[in-house]
């Protein structure tokens, strides 16, 4: 489903869908149509903020398959962390899956 990226040395979107002149990838939570995600990268703190998450198609496992994608290729001493949760639950059950790796 992802088939636009963009990637800027702290920074990577990904998206079915992109907006805009600039053509930049769609996360945008809630976004009707959109499976998308964008994230914020520090190699100073060894950290990936997952920035905005969206899976228009809910229940089909997209957003579980983007975060597992990430998470399983982080190096074993690098974070994750989530600074706006708008997710209804989201989160909540990804930090249950990946509680090594995952800080809310």
């Amino acid at each position: 489903m992802i088939r636009f990226v963009k990637i800027t040395p702290d920074f990577l979107a990904a998206s079915s869908e992109v907006k805009g002149p600039t053509r930049d990838p769609v996360a945008t939570p809630r976004h009707p149509t959109a499976i998308g995600i964008a994230m914020i990268f520090s190699a100073d703190y060894k950290c990936v903020d997952f920035y905005e998450i969206n899976a228009a198609r809910k229940g089909k496992g997209f957003g579980r398959e983007m975060v597992t994608a990430v998470l399983g290729s982080l190096p074993s001493d690098w974070k994750a962390t989530v600074t706006m949760d708008q997710s209804d639950g989201f989160w909540e059950k990804m930090m249950r899956s990946y509680p090594e790796k995952l800080e809310l």
